[in-house]
């Protein structure tokens, strides 16, 4: 693979050379190009993957700056992209798919360069550290702007699902605000759907960051609201887990919590909570308490 990268070297030098003048300069770049691809693809092979991505980026500038084939590089760029991120260099793989999206855009090809900019998000977030409210807006900005661009292109479920990994995200950092916005607008995507029932879970959403907030104002007037908008709320386990969930916050009753939330195995009686979203701010609901009872 060496030899093969000091080939595709020698291919390039001499088509930037003084002789290449007299002819045969196109030919020379194309041969470099396909020498870098062909070592890209052995690097890959080998799980060399940091040097498989810098070799399909050589091949993306020939291709670019040389040869003028900007879709030819872009697609080799794609290549590189998938090299870092096979090898988990995610600042390489994000600085690949940031030029990807800047190409897709510049060709008014919003589609593509909105499935991009979603697969960016997927990199900014991958192993996010939530005290780096700067790292993880850069990912909820990347999903929110991939699904504006889903949406002026209709697609509606794709732009959903990008939003709610905005939504996610802005849960787990406590921009609650955010979350609430994004998981109501989820809600009335479902409701005027065939699956209605599917709302419940994006309602469940909003009135727990709402608790989480500790806003018991807010909480009580959107619960009302989302009966009023489906009275068949009442009946669903979304609704059941409020009932037993409300009560508690609005006492803030720390033992109270830990009996009806807390460890089943140490409390058998304790609700049992399905959603892994709703597992993950249990622990926020539970400190509220917890300050609450160290105030008093």
């Amino acid at each position: 693979m060496a030899e093969i990268m000091r080939k595709a070297q020698k291919q390039l030098e001499s088509a930037s050379g003084v002789f290449s003048f007299f002819g045969g300069k196109e030919d020379k770049y194309e041969q470099a190009v396909d020498l870098y691809i062909q070592a890209a693809a052995s690097f890959r092979v080998q799980k060399q993957f940091q040097q498989a991505g810098q070799a399909y980026e050589k091949a993306a500038e020939i291709r670019k700056n040389n040869l003028g084939q900007i879709p030819d590089a872009t697609q080799a760029l794609i290549e590189a992209y998938k090299s870092y991120s096979a090898g988990n260099d995610l600042a390489n793989a994000s600085r690949c798919l940031e030029t990807i999206v800047e190409h897709y855009i510049t060709k008014g090809d919003f589609r593509q360069a909105a499935n991009y900019e979603d697969k960016l998000g997927d990199l900014y977030a991958e192993g996010v550290d939530p005290s780096d409210p700067a790292a993880c807006q850069r990912a909820i900005t990347a999903f929110r702007t991939a699904a504006d661009w889903m949406r002026q292109d209709n697609a509606q479920a794709l732009a959903k699902k990008a939003d709610l990994k905005a939504g996610d995200l802005a849960a787990k950092i406590g921009d609650y605000d955010t979350a609430i916005e994004i998981y109501e607008q989820a809600a009335m995507v479902d409701l005027n759907s065939t699956v209605r029932f599917t709302a419940y879970k994006w309602f469940n959403r909003v009135i727990i960051c709402l608790l989480a907030k500790d806003d018991d104002v807010a909480v009580n007037k959107a619960l009302g609201e989302f009966m009023n908008l489906d009275p068949a709320f009442q009946n669903s386990m979304e609704f059941r887990l409020l009932l037993k969930l409300m009560p508690v916050m609005g006492e803030k009753d720390l033992s109270r919590f830990e009996l009806e939330f807390g460890d089943g195995d140490k409390n058998p009686g304790a609700v049992e909570v399905v959603d892994p979203w709703v597992r993950s701010m249990l622990p926020r609901l539970r400190l509220i308490c917890e300050q609450e009872e160290d105030l008093s």
